[in-house]
């Protein structure tokens, strides 16, 4: 059985925190995913192969990364002792390349949701990072996560980190000339990274809007960038309309040749494979009454479809 051993506060000083100061509840947590990770527990005591159990190894190294985010420190498995020893501590190269993991788990999953938790955790991890780490960050990248992150929580300038950024990130939000940088560099990357979009991966889409989410606004709505997108949404739209609610930016759910797009899909969708039986209320059927709703009080096609189709699932 692995123990967890102890984690580190900062590179280059004591080590401070052990798992027995962790709160009781993480602390759990951390202990079941070492178990999980023991060579027998993996394999299930070898009734499945090494190439299954590596597949979740990995799921189980994402899940302990996100505790590691989530107390804002490293915390590390021994398998002989939960004390400190000199002997066992890891390399300082090991420990380094475990902090940059973390910080870069902590960017990925706060530039995806946005939100006042993942900043916190963020900057926590950034904090840890020494010097020499810090540079191997995109900076330019974390600015534009912070300028985003400000139009929606003007309070945090303040705690920017690294602390140099306060002043730039909010330097390069007032200055005009440098709008049009980012437009180009938005376009560079959704060009050399996204494109072309495998319209039949719902992965790959959910993916792109995500991206798309982690700009500012002002960047997302200007004259450069919005026909960009409407093209690449009207593609979208072609073959799942049922991303219409996910459209980014907003106002392009308004643009007429899109929604066109996306009732005529709607509308082939139903020709297709909906209302060919008993396809239940988890089946086609309710997957193409769900795409309909927004358009069954516009458009009078879609309207008839609906109320036909509703009350079908109605009798079902």
């Amino acid at each position: 059985m692995k123990i967890i051993k102890i984690s580190k506060e900062k590179i280059n000083t004591n080590w401070t925190k052990t798992a027995q100061e962790l709160d009781p509840e993480i602390k759990e947590k951390f202990e079941d995913l070492a178990n999980q990770m023991s060579p027998e527990n993996l394999t299930h005591d070898g009734e499945i192969s090494w190439s299954q159990a590596k597949k979740h190894l990995t799921v189980l190294k994402n899940d302990w990364k996100k505790l590691e985010v989530q107390v804002g420190h490293i915390v590390t498995i021994d398998s002989l002792t939960s004390d400190y020893s000199p002997k066992n501590k890891p390399s300082e190269n090991n420990q380094l390349e475990v902090v940059q993991e973390v910080a870069n788990f902590a960017f990925q999953t706060a530039k995806k949701k946005l939100d006042l938790a993942s900043f916190n955790a963020l900057v926590n991890a950034l904090k840890i990072l020494p010097v020499k780490k810090m540079k191997k960050i995109n900076l330019e990248s974390l600015k534009i996560y912070y300028m985003t992150m400000l139009e929606k929580y003007p309070l945090l300038q303040n705690k920017i980190y690294p602390e140099h950024l306060q002043k730039e990130t909010q330097e390069d939000m007032t200055n005009p000339k440098n709008k049009q940088k980012y437009i180009d560099r938005l376009l560079y990357e959704i060009k050399t990274s996204y494109l072309p979009i495998d319209n039949s991966s719902v992965e790959n889409i959910d993916k792109f809007i995500n991206y798309l989410k982690g700009w500012p606004k002002d960047i997302i709505t200007s004259d450069y960038i919005v026909p960009f997108l409407k093209k690449i949404f009207k593609q979208i739209m072609k073959n799942k309309p049922e991303f219409y609610d996910y459209i980014y930016p907003e106002i392009l759910r308004n643009d007429d040749e899109i929604m066109e797009v996306t009732k005529q899909s709607i509308i082939d969708f139903y020709a297709t494979y909906a209302n060919k039986g008993a396809n239940g209320i988890e089946g086609l059927d309710q997957k193409a009454l769900n795409m309909m709703e927004n358009f069954k009080d516009s458009d009078w096609e879609i309207s008839v479809l609906y109320d036909a189709l509703k009350d079908k699932l109605d009798l079902s």
